[in-house]
């Protein structure tokens, strides 16, 4: 099989935000539709202070409640595909 024709790894990063999150899961369906791309779906539970406020930006954790998390961790995908402040912070450390 030719790279062209593979299959890339894809996790969706989904956080507490269904805004953000429905943005996501279109660009996933168009992915789906027109490539045959499948993706993960990876759900990520912001800690309390932080569902109303900011994390500071950059590859960290620090405001995610990592027991009610989906397990982050190798083999890293090819692609990450988030939007908002806290899943695009612990998409930064992949």
């Amino acid at each position: 099989m030719s790279l062209s024709e593979q299959q890339p790894s894809i996790w969706l990063l989904l956080g507490d935000k269904k805004g953000d999150n429905g943005q996501v899961e279109t660009i996933a369906e168009a992915l789906e539709t027109s490539l045959g791309w499948h993706c993960e779906l990876k759900r990520i539970k912001v800690l309390e202070p932080f569902v109303f406020g900011k994390a500071r930006v950059g590859p960290t954790l620090y405001h995610i409640d990592r027991g009610l998390s989906a397990a982050l961790e190798p083999p890293w995908p090819d692609l990450v595909i988030t939007v908002g402040r806290s899943p695009a912070n612990v998409a930064l450390i992949m």
